[in-house]
């Protein structure tokens, strides 16, 4: 079973567990047990809202983040701003400039 299958199911049952026991604890007059099932309710829903991202991370090799890292201090700028400038430079190598252009001024009308 794939990561990401696996995370949306383990995340799903867990806030189904926590769902019940919380109905439960309600129901018998378990306050404590409420709160405490209520609690993990709330984490089962924050962790939802990562595995269940419609963005999908992208596995990048350590020693290319501490790269990243390492010119992002020495250039003041994020860490973010290194990887998309990294990401362009190597995507320069793939992709004709000239088509690029073009596909730049179809796409997106003359600028």
């Amino acid at each position: 079973m794939p990561k990401l299958i696996l995370g949306r199911v383990t995340t799903a049952a867990i806030a189904l567990v926590a769902l019940v026991g919380l109905a439960d604890a309600l129901a018998g007059g378990a306050r404590d047990l409420a709160a405490t099932f209520a609690l993990v309710l709330v984490l089962a829903g924050a962790q939802a809202s990562t595995v269940w991202s419609r963005h999908r991370s992208v596995p990048i090799r350590a020693d290319l983040v501490r790269w990243m890292s390492s010119r992002a201090l020495a250039g003041e700028e994020t860490l973010g701003a290194v990887a998309d400038r990294a990401v362009s430079a190597y995507r320069a190598g793939f992709v004709d400039d000239a088509a690029e252009r073009t596909a730049h001024r179809v796409g997106h009308g003359d600028r």
